[in-house]
């Protein structure tokens, strides 16, 4: 899909939930940025809103299933 190297997100039982959401949106901002996509570009590769995209983005939503990913 994309072709980058790929920096796994680490995610620990010591971090709240809302840390690992803005953790995990944080990665997804830098990976879209280095792909050179704007979040309308993400939203239409991956069949969900652009809005869904910034919430995720943003740390917003602490239930993102990996299949949204």
């Amino acid at each position: 899909m994309w072709n980058i190297q790929y920096k796994p997100v680490i995610l620990n039982n010591r971090m709240s939930k809302e840390q690992q959401a803005q953790r995990m949106g944080q990665r997804i901002t830098a990976l879209r940025k280095m792909k050179g996509w704007s979040q309308q570009e993400l939203a239409d590769a991956t069949g969900i809103s652009r809005q869904h995209v910034g919430m995720i983005e943003g740390g917003k939503l602490m239930n993102v299933a990996f299949v949204t990913i």
